[in-house]
C-alpha cells in the first residue's frame, strides 16, 4: 500500500495537468505608443495583456481627445494575405479618411467596446476585459490600434465644425513586449 500512495499521487497529478484550462497559461503582454493622426494631437499608450486564449485585458490611456464625445478604438489588420498592418502615413496632408487609412492597417478584427465618453479633458482611461477570437486576432504582434473621433470642418449646408465620429485620430502599431520591460 505504501507503494501505491506515491504512484497514484503521480497519476493524479498528471490528470490534473492534463485538465488545465488556459487561465493557467503565462501571461503574454503588448503594448502600442499612439501617435496622432490627422492633427488630432491624440497621444498615449495601450497595454494588452493575454492570460487565456479567448480573454484580452486592454488599458488604453489616451490625452488630446475631442472632450464629451463618444470615441470608438478597435484592432486592425490584414488577414487575408499575411501583411503587417502599419499606421498611415500622413505625407499627402488634407483629411485621412478611414477608408484610405485602412490601406495601411486593414480591416477592424476585434471592435474594443463599449466605446467610452471622453470627459471635458479629452483624457482617456480605458481599462476593460474583452473576449477575443484568438484565431482571427493572432498574431497580435501584427495589429495596430486606432482610436477615431475628431471635429473637423467641412464644407456643407450648414458649414462649420463638426464631431465626425468615424475620422482616425490616433494609431498605434502593436508589439510584444519583452520580460526585460
Amino acid at each position: 500500500m505504501r507503494r501505491l500512495l506515491p504512484l497514484v499521487a503521480v497519476m493524479l497529478a498528471g490528470l490534473s495537468a492534463c485538465g488545465e484550462d488556459d487561465q493557467q497559461r503565462p501571461s503574454r503582454s503588448f503594448t502600442a505608443e499612439l501617435r496622432p493622426l490627422n492633427d488630432s494631437g491624440v497621444e498615449g499608450t495601450v497595454e494588452l495583456v493575454s492570460r487565456r486564449r479567448d480573454r484580452l485585458q486592454v488599458d488604453i490611456d489616451a490625452t488630446g481627445l475631442t472632450p464629451n464625445q463618444i470615441h470608438q478604438q478597435q484592432i486592425h489588420g490584414f488577414t487575408d494575405d499575411g501583411r503587417d498592418a502599419e499606421c498611415p502615413d500622413e505625407e499627402g496632408g488634407g483629411l485621412l479618411l478611414s477608408d484610405e487609412a485602412r490601406e495601411s492597417y486593414g480591416r477592424v478584427v476585434k471592435d474594443l467596446a463599449p466605446y467610452p465618453t471622453v470627459g471635458e479633458e479629452g483624457k482617456l482611461n480605458w481599462d476593460m476585459p474583452v473576449e477575443v477570437n484568438a484565431d482571427r486576432l493572432r498574431p497580435l504582434s501584427d495589429r495596430v490600434v486606432v482610436l477615431y473621433g475628431k471635429k473637423a470642418d467641412r464644407e456643407s449646408v450648414d458649414a462649420g465644425t463638426i464631431y465626425e465620429p468615424e475620422l482616425p485620430v490616433a494609431c498605434g502599431v502593436i508589439k510584444r513586449r519583452r520580460a526585460s520591460d
